[in-house]
């Protein structure tokens, strides 16, 4: 049986969707602002290609594991823990990967695949199929971001960067920490981090087909507070520098004007999904202010997450 039959099965799907995958399909092309201004690039594919990618990931994919010192897109991973993991450090390193997963080309991709399919279900696959997996996964002989299957793939194709990564840390800084959060490097230490090592990566990464930014590329030392994949770490209540996760001010003061308009003026419902958003997010990162705020704007003996949610139920039924 072929893996479009094993898809179909799986799906209960009717031969449309050979039509459908077999032919040629356009992507969805979106356009979000980057904070610097320029654009990133997302292709959405069909939904048949989207339910391809969902079998080819929990088939044959999850299979192959990412290294631990990837800490995006896999299970029980996230920015917090990716910061947290660098607490109580002195000399932080932070690096960029130029265009990540358009820079991945399929050719070594599919080399990396076939060269660690030992004893898994994708060494099994006809060549028929391979290219057809192969052209579920990519675009333009890339993979690409809006695909279900990029970030774990671009994360099992550098789980040999990420492990040889951590021994060359381990070796110049005795006590230092390396992880990667997607296309994001963190290097710390309670020793000073020297700029040879930059070079360094920037080697290791070639032999991947993949470069620095270097305009990203910056260092920070003994300062009060640092922030990682967009969390501050502070210092606790002890002054143990970098050792406590917060948001910064500037998102609790608009947070907390948006859940007043809300809550108390009763306006400002187009932000109801926004400032949902926003709490889980602080019950993430910073749980004992998630719980100040939930508590601060009580209203009827109701919390503030609870009358966020009334709104939306309300919402959903006009």
């Amino acid at each position: 049986m072929s893996l479009i039959d094993d898809i179909k099965r799986t799906y209960s799907l009717n031969d449309t969707f050979d039509s459908m995958v077999n032919g040629k399909f356009d992507f969805q092309r979106i356009v979000i602002k980057k904070r610097n201004g320029r654009p990133r690039i997302i292709y959405v594919p069909i939904k048949e290609v989207k339910i391809a990618q969902i079998y080819i990931l929990q088939t044959y994919l999850q299979e192959y594991l990412a290294s631990p010192f990837a800490t995006a897109y896999e299970n029980e991973c996230s920015i917090v823990k990716n910061a947290c993991l660098h607490e109580k450090q002195a000399h932080y390193c932070f690096l960029d990967i130029h265009h990540f997963f358009d820079s991945i080309s399929l050719s070594k991709l599919e080399t990396f695949l076939i060269c660690n399919s030992q004893n898994k279900r994708f060494a099994q696959l006809s060549s028929d199929d391979r290219d057809f997996l192969f052209r579920m996964i990519s675009y333009n002989d890339k993979i690409y971001q809006g695909s279900i299957t990029s970030p774990h793939l671009a994360n099992i194709y550098l789980s040999p960067f990420d492990k040889d990564m951590n021994i060359l840390i381990k070796k110049m800084l005795p006590n230092g920490k390396y992880t990667r959060y997607s296309d994001d490097i963190v290097i710390s230490s309670s020793e000073n981090i020297p700029y040879i090592i930059v070079t360094k990566v920037s080697h290791m990464l070639s032999q991947y087909g993949l470069k620095l930014n270097s305009s990203k590329t910056h260092f920070t030392a003994n300062s009060d507070h640092v922030k990682i994949t967009g969390i501050n770490l502070c210092s606790n209540e002890f002054g143990i520098k970098h050792s406590r996760p917060t948001v910064n001010t500037k998102f609790k003061k608009e947070l907390k004007h948006d859940l007043y308009r809300l809550i108390f003026k009763k306006d400002s419902f187009e932000l109801i999904n926004h400032v949902e958003g926003c709490m889980y997010y602080l019950k993430m990162v910073q749980p004992s202010y998630y719980k100040f705020l939930n508590k601060k704007y009580q209203s009827n003996g109701k919390d503030a997450i609870e009358i966020i949610k009334e709104y939306q139920r309300n919402n959903e039924h006009k």
